[in-house]
């Protein structure tokens, strides 16, 4: 095949070498590209499609926290060391918070609730009588029940330690009276103020309300019991128990029964009636 043209024939076989190395180079790549390389090892490059081949190993779904019905309350015993009581508490160490629970009602004794805290640094014993705590019911500017004129607090001894608040209950008879202590009424409905404190220490109030006594429940009354009606009687049964016009009547087993008929003397005359 001789080449044709205006250039020389060299020309055009230099052209047609360069074309085939061209086309050699990129047949050999291509080749290098999918074989994966010729200078790596079989069973590094067999690798690769054991990994492909394998399925993912399933993972463990996440399971769900418990919810708050699924957790049990366990009960814990905990030891706690409480320090030993130094002596009598000084009055200012101490403050006493009184209360009275809501739903408190008149017509009956309500019940205080006094709450010690302990402002000194050191555990004590407070004393709670009619002669060092003072507790007094007001409405306004009128005291209704007052623990110093009246008493009524039974005696008692509790320990106070920092940190630790103790709940004491104490009575009070629900009468008001300024001077008839027991002897006067109940107090009436409304809102009232609760003052405590140990005598020379800091007092506290709390508001509070006496509602209206609850309505006594309707007794159920008692049902009655069914009585029988009397029957009626049928027209007619007691002429027919008394028997027909002629004089015979009827036995109870119900057959008929005839008078007896009379008989003839011996002289052949009826006797005489």
């Amino acid at each position: 095949m001789r080449p044709s043209g205006k250039l020389s024939p060299r020309v055009y076989w230099r052209r047609r070498l360069v074309l085939l190395a061209i086309v050699v180079l990129l047949g050999w790549l291509v080749l290098r590209t999918f074989s994966g390389g010729g200078n790596e090892d079989p069973a590094s490059s067999a690798a690769p499609a054991e990994t492909e081949a394998t399925a993912p190993a399933p993972t463990a779904e996440p399971q769900p926290e418990a919810g708050p019905k699924d957790r049990k309350a366990k009960n814990v015993v905990v030891d706690v060391a409480l320090d030993d009581v130094a002596g009598a508490c000084p009055a200012e160490d101490v403050t006493v918070a009184p209360a009275v629970p809501a739903g408190t009602h008149t017509g009956d004794a309500a019940r205080i609730l006094l709450r010690l805290s302990l402002t000194g640094p050191e555990p004590c014993t407070v004393r709670l009588d009619d002669d060092s705590l003072v507790l007094a019911v007001a409405t306004g500017d009128s005291t209704v029940w007052d623990s110093q004129r009246c008493g009524g607090i039974d005696r008692r001894t509790v320990d106070v330690r920092k940190g630790w608040d103790t709940v004491v209950a104490v009575s009070w008879d629900g009468r008001a009276g300024d001077d008839e202590c027991g002897d006067g009424g109940y107090a009436s409905p409304g809102a009232y103020t609760i003052k405590a404190a140990l005598l020379g220490g800091e007092p506290a109030q709390q508001e509070f309300t006496l509602t209206e006594p609850p309505a006594p429940k309707p007794t159920p009354k008692p049902t009655p019991k069914p009585t029988a009606k009397p029957t009626k009687k049928k027209p007619g049964a007691d002429e027919d128990a008394g028997g027909d016009d002629d004089g015979n009547g009827t036995a109870e087993d119900g057959t008929d029964q005839a008078k007896p008929e009379k008989k003839p003397t011996a002289g052949g005359s009826d006797p005489q009636t």
